[in-house]
């Protein structure tokens, strides 16, 4: 088996390097660009910051950026616990997903990392991993009271390229997916100021983030671990991993329905935020989200449009799970370079 110390000693980094930090995604080509604004709306460029609001608004410059902070909560690792919730994904691991299907645990317990270009971790060592690095890398925070068959998935998935675990999970709470959505803010960029200024969080050279007309997460780190486990044994998903490398190509993104990978009721475990449509259109609510964003960074411009706002997505119903792929590190195949939740067409429209 390739542990985490042994795939870290054939990238000649140490352990403590061999994290997604800024040092280990400069070849991040930013599948979100491409993908997000294809994700349909999970941005793909720039560091999480401040949000406009579906209740609040950004000020003006720092003006702008001071009456946000008055309004603003301290933002928590974790989203708080919500009663009225689906029960704990975890609960249902020993229960097969359809009648004649694995069970969640099967899943995990077959997952390979190698098959979605990680590393090899162990049940102990992805639990060690956690618990070293969960300190500066707070999206790890939900793995920690975990199954250790998902804790192996969510270390692998850290150890890579991909963004989807800071993004696109529990992590990327209500809080984050708005300002997200309205603000461009990356829940990926872990220094508040970059945030609040929208920079990127996983490409280099403050780079500014991008998204979609929505936002969303998967909010159960369980659930969020079974849809990888799953979602790579998929036939589409296996076939885009397997194609031969080729430069400057990438294999099409792979949509699968929520309830083939979580169960009849997976999307029960989806939240999400989408633009408030601006004359009817998404289209030009993203733009005006540009132009009220591009003001709020120049103090001497006045904004000629209004703050985005967002609305909550009402149902994943329908949904899809989305795959996203890039070059491994080696540039000898391809990994996921993102995963998430996309609402059906009706869901968008309020239907």
């Amino acid at each position: 088996m390739v542990t985490v110390e042994l795939a870290c000693k054939a990238r000649q980094l140490p352990l403590a390097e061999c994290v997604k930090d800024a040092s280990m995604r400069m070849d991040r080509i930013d599948d979100a660009d491409a993908s997000e604004a294809a994700e349909g709306g999970n941005g793909r460029g720039r560091p999480p910051a401040d949000l406009p609001g579906s209740e609040d608004s950004l000020s003006r410059a720092e003006s702008r950026r001071g009456a946000l902070a008055a309004n603003e909560k301290p933002a928590s690792a974790r989203p708080e616990t919500d009663t009225s919730g689906p029960e704990a994904y975890a609960k249902r691991l020993d229960t097969p997903l359809a009648d004649g299907r694995p069970t969640p645990r099967e899943f995990l317990r077959g997952f390979r990392p190698a098959e979605g270009g990680l590393p090899e971790v162990g049940e102990r060592e992805a639990g060690d991993y956690i618990a070293r690095y969960v300190g500066e890398r707070p999206w790890l925070a939900g793995a920690k009271d975990c199954d250790p068959v998902v804790q192996r998935v969510l270390a692998a998935l850290d150890l890579g390229q991909g963004h989807a675990l800071e993004r696109h999970e529990g992590y990327a709470d209500d809080e984050r997916l708005q300002r997200r959505v309205t603000a461009l803010e990356d829940p990926a960029q872990l220094d508040p100021l970059k945030r609040a200024a929208g920079i990127d969080g996983c490409r280099p050279g403050d780079r500014a983030h991008g998204c979609g007309a929505t936002a969303t997460a998967i909010q159960d780190p369980t659930a969020f671990a079974v849809a990888i486990a799953c979602g790579i044994r998929h036939p589409d998903v296996l076939h885009a991993l397997r194609t031969p490398y080729a430069r400057n190509v990438r294999p099409d993104k792979v949509q699968v329905p929520i309830e083939d990978l979580l169960g009849a009721d997976g999307h029960e475990y989806c939240s999400g935020y989408v633009l408030t449509p601006v004359g009817g259109s998404l289209p030009a609510a993203q733009d005006c989200r540009t132009a009220w964003l591009d003001a709020k960074n120049h103090p001497e411009r006045e904004p000629d449009v209004s703050p985005p706002r967002c609305t909550p997505v009402h149902s994943f119903a329908g949904g899809t799970i989305e795959y996203l792929f890039r070059a491994t590190r080696a540039k000898d195949g391809y990994e996921i370079s993102t995963m998430y939740v996309e609402p059906s067409d009706s869901a968008l429209r309020g239907g």
